[in-house]
């Protein structure tokens, strides 16, 4: 891949590198016993997911007494469902999403030299843009999320399991261990550092995954609409001087057709590629929708019982 000329391209590499996308699918990365250490790191990221949403299955059943904590804990499980779903995808899929990654990390991926280079640019900047915003924004929601429990010191969840009420101090995912309050509260550090490692690692899988779904949808577009454009500008020398700033071309029929197959061959990568990272995200985004209607589903059925009850 070409990772020259970082302002050419549609994406940042050096944040794909820093979050560590770019090696997990990098088959040339560091190996351990013939394995790439950052797939490793992944599948254990993957086992700690699957770990919690078996934590949550456990939770759940603890307190079914508890409808809102059952809830809570069937929430946190969908959720952890997901990145454990992502992080399987993002490792089965390595080599199709590597061969797609070429689309952002290659300055000369379309072949025909008259695209309009104000439209690549302006893509460029808009991909990039979404991306920072997109950090920024989820960035400002996990800090916030994970030292509010350091902050404040003085909120207890209270779980009803049984005939019994345990006062446990809020963490940031706030499971609930096989503990009582009075040890968990005891060593709050020891287990607000293993839910702060969970979250690390929910962290790290949506900004893998999501990043990569933005960059992929950008630049696809980007270049569907630059192709667009120049077979609409296909021979017109004129139009190429006032859109793009180029020398005025004057095309003989040869060498039209011969731009017009250059044109529908980087069409032709554009929608391979297209296809290729669909079947990735595609089973993710189901799961995300299917999991999001049901977590929906869940509360409308839970606020009518309490609202049933409260009349009763």
């Amino acid at each position: 891949m070409v990772l020259k000329n970082e302002d050419k391209l549609m994406a940042n590499t050096k944040l794909l590198k820093t979050i560590g996308l770019y090696q997990i699918l990098n088959s040339s990365s560091p190996k351990v016993f013939g394995y790439n250490i950052f797939k490793c790191i992944t599948i254990i990221e993957a086992f700690i997911a699957a770990a919690v949403v078996l934590g949550c299955i456990l939770n759940a059943f603890f307190c079914l007494s508890d409808l809102p904590e059952t809830t809570r804990y069937f929430t946190i499980g969908v959720m952890c469902t997901i990145t454990f779903f992502k992080l399987c995808c993002i490792i089965g899929y390595s080599d199709t999403i590597w061969n797609c990654l070429h689309i952002i990390t290659s300055v000369k991926y379309l072949t025909y030299k008259y695209h309009s280079k104000r439209m690549l640019k302006v893509g460029r900047k808009k991909s990039k843009s979404i991306l920072i915003l997109f950090l920024v924004v989820w960035i400002t929601v996990y800090v916030n999320w994970m030292f509010m429990p350091i902050v404040i010191q003085n909120s207890y969840l209270k779980v009803e399991a049984g005939n019994l009420i345990y006062h446990f101090r809020t963490n940031i995912i706030s499971l609930v261990y096989p503990a009582t309050d009075k040890f968990y509260n005891d060593n709050f550090l020891t287990f607000y550092t293993m839910e702060f490692i969970i979250m690390l690692v929910g962290i790290h899988c949506t900004f893998m995954f999501d990043m990569l779904l933005i960059l992929m949808c950008t630049t696809i577009a980007c270049y569907l609409k630059t192709i667009a454009n120049s077979f609409s500008t296909l021979g017109n020398g004129e139009h190429h001087f006032m859109k793009n700033s180029m020398p005025t071309v004057r095309y003989d029929e040869t060498k039209l057709i011969n731009a017009f197959k250059i044109i529908i061959q980087d069409q032709q990568k554009v929608i391979k590629n297209m296809k290729n990272i669909y079947k990735v995200i595609r089973p993710v985004i189901l799961l995300q929708i299917a999991a999001g209607s049901s977590v929906i589903i869940l509360l409308s059925v839970i606020t009518i019982m309490v609202k049933l009850l409260q009349h009763t």
